[in-house]
Order: C-alpha cells, then sequence, then structure tokens
C-alpha cells in the first residue's frame, strides 16, 4: 500500500509508485556541457582525488627485506586488483611487488600494518585459492571524495613466494550543473511514502506550505552528487521508498522528482531531462522530520 501526503498534508493514492520501484535502478544520463566554471572546478576536484591516491599508495606496507619491485606486466593474474571500481569517476594507482613470503605471512603483514585514519573493509580469498586481497578504506575524506581504498591483492606463485599488487583507488563526486537543480522558484511539493508492512502513517499536517517547500529545495539542491555507477552501490534490507515530487504550482505537472529507497545511500533525482544520483541521508531526516515520524526500514 502506497500513501502519499501533499505539502498540505491530504493523504493521496499512491499507485503510480509501482512504475517507480521498477524504473529508479536504470539511471538515464542526459550529456551536459560543462561551463568554464564548471570544468575549472572538475579539475580540481581531480587534483585532489589524484594526491589522495598517491598519497594512500605511499602509505602501503610491505615487509622490504623480502620484497622486490616488478613490472604489473609480468605476472599473469594481476592484470586488475581483485576490487575494481568501474567508474570514470576513479583514480586508479598501481604498484606491483614480488615477496620471498608464502601468501598468508604476506597477507599478515598487510593485515597489521593498516594506513593511517583507514579501517579494514574487506579480506577474502577468490577463485582457486590463489588469490586474497586486503583492502583499507579511509575514514575522513575532502568533501570532493566518495570513498579511498587502499587494496592489496596477492597471488601465490610458489609455496614460498607471492605475488603482489598494491592500488589506491580513489572515487571521487562529479560537477554538479544548474540543470540538476530543483528550481527554487517551485511553490509545491509532494511527498509519497510506500511501506511494505502498511502499519504506520507519516503525517504532514499544519505545516506552512511555503516554509516546507523552501525547506526541501534548499536540502535537495545542496545534496552530495554521486556518480552514475554508484546505483549499483549495495543496499540494507529495504522495506520503505519515498518520492518527492516538487511543482512551479499546487495542482501543475512535477518538474523535479527525487526517489530513493530507505537502507540504500543513494537517491535519484530527475529535473526534466536531466538526472542525477545524490547521497540521500539528509534528505531522509528532513523528511522524517517533516512528516513527525522517521522514515525507516523499521
Amino acid at each position: 500500500m502506497s500513501t502519499g501526503f501533499d505539502i498540505f498534508g491530504n493523504a493521496r493514492s499512491g499507485r503510480r509508485f509501482a512504475c517507480l520501484l521498477l524504473t529508479f535502478a536504470v539511471l538515464m544520463v542526459c550529456p551536459v556541457t560543462l561551463s568554464p566554471a564548471l570544468a575549472a572546478a572538475r579539475s580540481t576536484d581531480l587534483s585532489v582525488a589524484t594526491r589522495l591516491a598517491r598519497q594512500l599508495l605511499r602509505e602501503e606496507a610491505l615487509p622490504l627485506a623480502q620484497a622486490t619491485p616488478t613490472l604489473g606486466s609480468a605476472t599473469p593474474g594481476l592484470d586488475r586488483p581483485m576490487v575494481t571500481l568501474g567508474s570514470a569517476n576513479v583514480v586508479d594507482m598501481a604498484r606491483f611487488w614480488k615477496l620471498r613470503l608464502d601468501r598468508s605471512r604476506s597477507v599478515a603483514f598487510a593485515r597489521s600494518h593498516p594506513p593511517r585514519g583507514s579501517h579494514l573493509s574487506e579480506s577474502q580469498t577468490g577463485a582457486g585459492q590463489l588469490e586474497q586481497n586486503v583492502i583499507w578504506t579511509r575514514r575522513r575524506l575532502p568533501v570532493q571524495v566518495v570513498s579511498a581504498d587502499l587494496e592489496y591483492t596477492f597471488l601465490s606463485l610458489s609455496p614460498g613466494e607471492t605475488a603482489l599488487r598494491v592500488d589506491s583507488q580513489v572515487l571521487w563526486r562529479p560537477q554538479r550543473t544548474g540543470a540538476t537543480r530543483v528550481p527554487s522558484a517551485d511553490r509545491a511539493a509532494s511527498i509519497y511514502v510506500h511501506r511494505l508492512d502498511a502499519r504506520a502513517r507519516p503525517s504532514a499536517s499544519g505545516l506552512r506550505a511555503s516554509g516546507v517547500v523552501r525547506r526541501l529545495i534548499r536540502v535537495v539542491n545542496h545534496l552530495p552528487t554521486l556518480p552514475p555507477e554508484s546505483y549499483e552501490l549495495g543496499c540494507d534490507r529495504v522495506e520503505t521508498s519515498y518520492e518527492v515530487a516538487f511543482r512551479p504550482a499546487p495542482g501543475s505537472l512535477p518538474n523535479a522528482v527525487a526517489t530513493g529507497y530507505i537502507g540504500c545511500p543513494q537517491l535519484s533525482l530527475r529535473v526534466g531531462r536531466h538526472q542525477v544520483l545524490l547521497v540521500q541521508r539528509r534528505l531522509v531526516r528532513t523528511l522524517s522530520s517533516i512528516l513527525g515520524a522517521r522514515i525507516t526500514s523499521r
């Protein structure tokens, strides 16, 4: 059951939300020509990501007495790290080594030497039990960066010899153009919430429409971006989804629609022909405040 609330607190039918659930995962991106200012900002963001990638790679931990640098192309199986970020917004820098240690001791060394300000986010064994990785993820990041990882990929060569690939992978945010912002002149908005259990209904009564609309527009227009490939980011258990539609006036067709799933890190915002992925956390908190109830899975 879908329950919709316009900005004046009136309940509406939300059957059309079924289409929304089917189409959210398909992200259509219209080509946008960046202005000189945005192009300069993009270049700056790339520079920040590149500097961070270099810094991470300098923090690799190696048993130097047993390490010899090699060419990556000379080691079949290490043409890529075990975990790759398939995005045009990734800076990936790599180094290759041969260690005179077996794989288990090599992995133990990497796990016991974390880079500064990082936490262990993954350590797994690949196919055939010959390959294993260790990923350290940086906690605090510049605003231009989505994630920054230092990944070790180990490949057993012999009982006492291991090939190692070390990657620093930094995912940086795309620039947000004016075409992906909700028009500040919009004067109406509707909030639709879909809950699988349908037991709790938020309320939007007693709100001043103009103040709420301005607040929602301000929040949405200041959300950080995510690369288009981020719709594949993992979600927790999803039991609630929502849509916020912005309109020039009450009763008119929406010119911007934000769609999200609670439990996922991202939302999709469509403004006219343009679509962008954004970090949804702040909008979810705002919607919970406006509706007087937490919009959560449980």
